[in-house]
């Protein structure tokens, strides 16, 4: 201490305990001079007679190029770390400084240097920085890989020094390799043939190539990149997205977001990336309307199934979703995995069905809609009726035809000019029933077949007389007989 006080006080979290310290205290003597004892320190002090601590070491071992080395980082602790380095590290460089490190420091001339680590463990790998990297140092080449090793070669500038750092994923801890590091001989220019300014005699590449789309400007190209990847193969992000999100985007065109499917009712012919097709389909009610579909990610493909008025809809499926994470939506109710059991029946005569996936594993599945549709109506369940004027000489006939193997019969109602003008009842064969003149009232006539004929017969002279009548069919279960007990053919059954 710096009087004559001491505390030792202890802050602990809420998880882990149990471990002990001890610790003695004690006045130091006036006589004593502090400061650093360790001679391999970088601050030693040979005056000093006690040591306060302070001592500060070189980080790593400092080295000459060409330099050549075989052994193992084991046992030569976690220097270098994600804290040190101030956080200042992204992915997945700040991952590789999670087990023992060693490091080793040379000074630049200005010339490129290669370095090549051999391992036989994977997710091994080196950092390089120009500067000490726990004071501020900066990445200037990084072997961060999931391979068993890595290579690279780093362009120096004369006088700096730079720190290999020699370090892995969090597993392995440590391990054992092999480490190579030289200047560069002969002509430096661009090795890439992607660079706009390759060089096709260089010896070794200097970092000096430059690149334009559709290369990056480490030489990859663009479609080999996360934004590219996240936002045109799996549907992610939008490219807005993507950028505010942090993603490296330089040479990712924006997508034209539509439907691609030409069979589709909103088919966009300009688009690039599918957001969803609209189906339209009519469903007839002699013939059933069958699919299916394999859905991609991200989906939301629509289709509206429509029978006829009156009919109603039911829809069959089959084939699966992603049982977790995918559905078909039917009239509002969501369906996943296996769908070989679904069936949904409207209460009207539509149904709507759509998909809703996620950007993972995609399937197929299919339907079948039929319609159950109410008949059409026959001339039993409806009936006709008319009303006329006729004429002078007027013929005018009105003929109806009930349903096959019916009986109809007609009712009529109104009068003729007596015995100069007819209305004359026929059969469906065309035989007379009944010839009416004059105020004949309200009659009832029976054909004995399926079809009836209310035929006109007028003369020259008087005009102007109005009937009406109605046709339907006879019951199947009726008695045909007078039912006027006053008559004397009057049949009481």
């Amino acid at each position: 201490s710096d009087d004559n006080g001491i505390t030792v006080a202890f802050d602990t979290d809420s998880s882990v305990s149990g471990f002990t310290s001890s610790w003695s205290v004690s006045c130091v003597d006036d006589s004593d001079v502090m400061g650093c004892t360790d001679d391999t320190a970088l601050n030693y002090n040979a005056d000093a007679t006690m040591d306060d601590g302070t001592c500060t070491y070189p980080l790593g071992t400092s080295v000459t190029l060409p330099f050549d080395f075989t052994g193992t980082n084991c046992g030569m602790n976690d220097d270098v770390t994600e804290a040190s380095t101030g956080y200042s590290l992204s992915y997945p460089n700040n991952y590789y400084l999670g087990g023992e490190d060693a490091v080793y420091s040379f000074v630049g001339s200005g010339t490129s240097v290669d370095v090549v680590l051999t391992a036989t463990e994977t997710y091994t790998g080196f950092l390089v920085f120009e500067g000490n990297p726990n004071s501020g140092g900066t990445l200037v080449l990084s072997g961060a890989t999931s391979a068993a090793g890595a290579s690279g070669t780093v362009a120096t500038t004369d006088g700096s020094t730079y720190y290999v750092v020699v370090d892995s994923w969090p597993y392995p801890y440590c391990y054992d390799f092999s480490l190579s590091m030289a200047e560069q001989t002969g002509f430096g220019g661009c090795t890439n043939a992607n660079a706009d300014n390759y060089n096709v005699d260089a010896d070794f590449d200097d970092g000096s190539c430059t690149y334009s789309c559709p290369f990056l400007s480490d030489g990859s190209n663009y479609e080999d990149g996360t934004c590219y990847q996240y936002v045109w193969v799996y549907g992610y992000y939008t490219l807005e997205q993507a950028i505010s999100y942090g993603y490296d985007c330089d040479c990712v065109p924006a997508p034209v977001y539509g439907c691609m499917d030409a069979t589709a009712d909103n088919y966009n012919a300009e688009a690039t990336n599918n957001d969803g097709c609209i189906f339209n389909t009519a469903v007839s009610c002699d013939e059933a309307s069958t699919g299916s579909y394999a859905y991609g990610n991200n989906d939301t493909t629509t289709w509206t199934f429509t029978g006829d008025e009156g009919s109603q809809l039911t829809i069959e499926m089959s084939g699966s979703t992603e049982s977790c994470c995918d559905d078909v939506i039917i009239n509002g109710a969501s369906y996943g995995g296996d769908l070989s059991t679904v069936v949904v029946t409207s209460s009207d005569n539509v149904i709507t069905m759509s998909v809703d996936s996620d950007s993972s594993v995609t399937y197929e599945f299919g339907w079948s809609v039929s319609a159950e549709c109410a008949s059409e109506p026959t001339f039993c369940d409806t009936g006709a009726s008319d009303t006329y004027t006729y004429g002078n000489s007027d013929s005018t006939s009105f003929s109806y035809t009930g349903d096959e193997g019916s009986t109809v019969m007609v009712s009529l109602d109104g009068s003729t000019e007596n015995n100069w003008d007819f209305i004359n009842v026929y059969n469906g064969a065309g035989d007379l029933l009944q010839s009416l003149t004059g105020s004949y009232g309200s009659v009832v006539v029976t054909s004995d077949d399926n079809g009836i004929t209310v035929a006109f017969d007028t003369d020259s002279s008087v005009s102007g007389y109005t009937s009406s009548w109605s046709v339907s069919c006879v019951d199947d279960s009726a008695v045909m007989g007078c039912t006027d007990s006053a008559a004397t053919n009057y049949n009481a059954d």
